[in-house]
């Protein structure tokens, strides 16, 4: 994802009824897509971001806040193997497993578990395998003219491995 900030976003917020719109603060104008550009020239916006996946850490992080969003002591399910399998899935996709396992937990009258967690991102196929090409292309876009939001690079393209 890519996201703007800068003097004219205020622009862009003032169709809003929101009330993020109306206080002195705004959300950044955000986008998918590349902005034309003359969107994103200095002047307009202050920087461009690009918000990768989830490294390892965050992606650690995500799974600790929704366990215990669920009831769930982080410190008693084995989160290194769960770090490992969600490697390329966003957050929400992350979120969604643990919704997921739950679920079958609540319907087998069990607990949530890492084994049933497991089960559900071994069962997912994450965006960044289902459009590897559009990922891969907006991380070499962005590798030079933006500034990346973890401070890291983007991780370049790996090859798609069919199988």
């Amino acid at each position: 994802m890519v996201a703007s900030r800068g003097a004219s976003s205020a622009r862009f917020s003032r169709g809003c009824r929101t009330a993020a719109a109306t206080s002195s603060s705004s959300p950044p104008p955000t986008t998918s897509r590349r902005s034309p550009p003359e969107f994103i020239r200095k002047g307009r916006f202050d920087e461009v971001f690009f918000f990768d996946l989830p490294r390892a850490a965050s992606r650690r992080a995500i799974f600790e806040i929704h366990l215990r969003k669920r009831g769930t002591d982080p410190k008693g399910v084995a989160l290194d193997p769960l770090v490992a399998a969600s490697e390329g899935f966003s957050g929400a996709e992350i979120e969604q497993a643990i919704v997921a396992a739950q679920y079958h937990a609540f319907s087998d009258a069990g607990t949530l578990t890492q084994a049933r967690i497991a089960h559900e991102l071994s069962a997912t196929r994450p965006l960044s395998r289902t459009m590897a090409e559009s990922l891969g292309s907006l991380r070499t876009w962005a590798r030079d003219r933006t500034v990346h939001a973890d401070g890291e690079a983007p991780t370049p393209p790996r090859p798609i491995l069919l199988s």
